[in-house]
């Protein structure tokens, strides 16, 4: 199989591993909907509470398009950086692409995991219209974060 199949095909592994493994992040946006659609009587500092965190959830929205756009600034640095340390063995150049590489593994992506099945939670609490959203949702952003995750791994592959 060609080698660039097989990075996307490992990018959409690992990414649905990591989403996965954040699953329990959903819970919580799911309870507090829940609770406030369900049992939590209306008006109260319960209820307001619940409404609260609600709108954290709405606010953290827009976040997701920052640590997609931070990801794809990252991606384009990565490129650069892993260039410059093809031409020049042993320069800091080496460095700065790892550092770049492991700050989009490590700190952005699993981010943008978080607040993606965080959001889905939040819809599911809404019932069957929001449980539809949230799973349509959280396919399209995984598909994004796959295809941005494949562009790193191709960025931080050595040139032929």
């Amino acid at each position: 199989m060609k080698k660039d199949i097989l990075v996307q095909l490992t990018s959409f592994q690992s990414m649905a591993l990591l989403f996965w493994s954040k699953r329990w992040h959903a819970v919580l946006p799911l309870l507090v909907v829940f609770a406030w659609q369900h049992v939590v009587p209306a008006g109260s500092w319960l209820a307001q509470q619940a409404h609260s965190r609600i709108v954290s959830y709405e606010m953290s929205a827009p976040n997701l398009g920052k640590t997609l756009l931070v990801a794809l600034g990252v991606i384009c640095l990565l490129l650069v950086a892993r260039t410059l340390a093809e031409r020049r063995a042993g320069s800091a150049w080496e460095w700065v692409a790892r550092g770049l590489r492991s700050l989009l593994v490590g700190q952005a992506f699993p981010k943008f995991a978080v607040l993606a099945v965080a959001l889905f939670g939040a819809c599911t609490g809404f019932g069957v219209e929001g449980f539809e959203f949230g799973v349509l949702f959280l396919l399209w952003m995984y598909f994004i974060v796959s295809c941005v995750h494949a562009l790193a791994m191709f960025a931080d592959m050595p040139a032929r």
